[in-house]
C-alpha cells in the first residue's frame, strides 16, 4: 500500500495544524497556507504519521532532509 493511500484512508485531507494543511489533490503533500511555521509543518507530519501507525501499524518516514532543530514528540 502506498503512503498516499494510507494517508488518504486516515482522513488526512481534513487534518491541519496551525497554517499547515494537506493538499486536497494528493494526501502525501503538505501545504503552507501562508502563515505556517516550520514547526507547524513538522507537527502536522508527526500527527499524520502517528495516525497511520495507530490505524495500520505502519511507520511512515519522510523522504526529505530536515534542516534546523525540531523537538520530536507524538501528538
Amino acid at each position: 500500500m502506498s503512503a498516499g493511500k494510507l494517508l488518504y484512508d486516515i482522513g488526512s485531507k481534513e487534518i491541519s495544524f496551525g497554517g499547515a494543511s494537506v493538499f486536497a489533490k494528493h494526501a502525501n503533500i503538505l501545504l503552507n497556507e501562508g502563515m505556517a511555521s516550520s514547526d507547524d509543518i513538522r507537527r502536522l507530519a508527526t500527527m499524520l504519521k502517528t495516525k497511520v501507525k495507530d490505524k495500520f501499524g505502519i511507520e511512515l518516514t519522510e523522504e526529505i532532509i530536515l534542516l534546523g532543530v525540531f523537538v520530536e514528540e507524538s501528538i
